[in-house]
């Protein structure tokens, strides 16, 4: 929000809008709307699998990094295919999402925070700080400085 930050100020900043969910909104999102979806989608029941908050937050810090939740839908949904397999092939136990099921099912970890990015001589990590309408969150950024190139004619 701009209106409590005075004009001078707001005239020396460089404002960039940046449109998306929270993490808050997508978890809500996801128990409200995409998880019944995708376990109604996949032909399984909510007895059959449980999805506890921490999973959810694992799947959105650690597998989808969006501003919308296509992607996060498209995760959840592969959870539930994969134990609607199990449950063909005669596994009828219920399935509790974890880290470790999520790594089984999906593979390692795609998205790495700050602390496992990549360093050398030439990287350059810094942080900045990005506000919203329901809070703020922190922005990595890492650049590498490479030699310039001679535009072909």
């Amino acid at each position: 929000m701009l209106d409590p930050i005075a004009e001078p100020l707001r005239d020396r900043m460089e404002i960039i809008e940046l449109q998306g969910y929270t993490e808050e909104e997508k978890v809500h999102i996801a128990f409200r709307y995409l998880i019944p979806r995708q376990i109604d989608e996949n032909g399984i029941t909510a007895e059959q699998i449980e999805f506890p908050e921490e999973g959810v937050r694992y799947v959105i810090r650690h597998y989808t990094r969006e501003a919308g939740v296509r992607s996060l839908e498209r995760t959840i949904g592969t959870i539930c295919r994969k134990q609607a397999r199990r449950l063909a092939e005669g596994k009828t136990e219920k399935l509790v999402v974890t880290k470790d099921v999520i790594q089984e099912f999906l593979g390692g970890i795609k998205i790495r925070s700050e602390a496992k990015l990549r360093s050398g001589p030439t990287a350059w990590r810094g942080r900045g700080s990005g506000v919203d309408t329901v809070g703020r969150d922190v922005l990595f950024v890492e650049a590498n400085a490479m030699k310039a190139r001679a535009a072909s004619p």
